[in-house]
C-alpha cells in the first residue's frame, strides 16, 4: 500500500462547500460476527454514484468477522484536476473533500488503461466515453498487436489525522485483460454513453474470454466478488484497521 500526497497548488471548488451536498440513502452493511458487538462504524464515501456505494457495500459484506459498517454516501461538487494518472486525480479530490467535510472519508476514481496507447485513456476515460466511444476506441486499437488493458481503480481514504491511504489496482495487479477485437456482441450491461469504453474490456486474467458486457450474470457477479480488486483490498484493510482500534 502506498501513501501519497496530492500535488501542491490543488484548488478546491468553493461551490462544493455551500451549494451541492446531497446525502444518498445510508446503507447498513452487516457482516457475520461471533461477538455481540453492536457499535456501528460509519464510513463516509464521497460520491454521487449509487452504483459505487453498492459496490463498496458488496466488498464490505464479504469481510468476515466485522460487526457493523454504515456506508454514508455524500455527493460533493469537487474540482477535478488534470493529471497523468487516476490516482493523482483521486488524491486531489480526497484532499479537497476532506477540507470541506473535516472528517475521515473515501474517494474512488477509475479509468481504463491500454498498454498500446501508453495507458490512455486513463484519467480521461470519462471524456473518451462521450467523445470517442466504443467504435472510436476499437478504431484506435485496430492495428495494435498489444491489446493488454486494465482498469486503474484508485481508492483514497483520508483518516482522522488527515493522512492519505491509497490503493491502486494498476499498480498492484497490472493489466488484467485486453481490449476486444470486436466490442460486445450481445451486451447484457453497461448501457449508455457513460460506459462506452468499459464495454470493450475482456477480463482475461480471470479466465473470461468475452467482453464483460457480454458475460452471463453468474460470471459477472463471480467476477465482482472474486477477481482481485481495490474494493476488496480496501474493505479488508479497513475492517482489520477498525478491529485493531476498537
Amino acid at each position: 500500500m502506498r501513501c501519497a500526497l496530492p500535488s501542491p497548488g490543488v484548488r478546491v471548488s468553493t461551490s462544493g462547500r455551500a451549494t451541492r451536498e446531497r446525502r444518498l440513502r445510508s446503507l447498513h452493511v452487516r457482516c457475520s460476527s461471533s461477538s455481540d458487538q453492536t457499535a456501528t462504524h460509519v464510513l463516509t464515501f464521497v460520491t454521487g454514484n449509487q452504483g459505487k456505494v453498492d459496490r463498496l457495500r458488496l466488498a464490505m459484506s464479504l469481510q468476515a468477522g466485522c460487526a457493523s459498517f454504515e456506508v454514508d454516501g455524500i455527493d460533493l461538487a469537487l474540482h477535478e484536476i488534470q493529471a497523468d494518472t487516476v490516482l493523482e486525480v483521486a488524491l486531489a479530490k480526497a484532499k479537497s473533500a476532506h477540507e470541506i467535510l473535516q472528517r475521515p472519508l473515501l474517494i474512488h476514481d477509475c479509468g481504463l488503461c491500454c498498454a498500446a496507447l501508453k495507458d490512455a485513456p486513463g484519467p480521461y476515460t470519462k471524456y473518451f466515453n462521450f467523445t470517442v466511444g466504443t467504435a472510436g476506441l476499437l478504431a484506435l486499437m485496430r492495428d495494435q498487436q498489444d491489446r493488454r488493458a486494465g482498469w486503474d481503480d484508485a481508492i483514497v481514504y483520508i483518516d482522522a489525522n488527515g493522512h492519505a491511504h491509497s490503493f491502486s489496482s494498476l499498480d498492484r495487479y497490472g493489466y488484467t485483460g485486453e481490449v476486444s477485437l470486436t466490442g460486445p456482441i450481445k451486451p447484457l450491461r453497461f448501457e449508455g454513453p457513460e460506459r462506452a469504453i468499459g464495454r470493450c474490456f475482456v477480463p482475461t486474467s480471470f479466465g473470461l474470454t468475452e467482453c464483460l458486457a457480454d458475460v452471463s450474470e453468474e460470471d459477472y457477479q463471480r467476477y465482482r466478488r472474486e477477481a482481485p480488486n481495490v474494493w476488496n483490498d480496501f474493505a479488508a484493510w479497513y475492517a482489520a484497521r477498525e478491529t485493531e482500534t476498537s
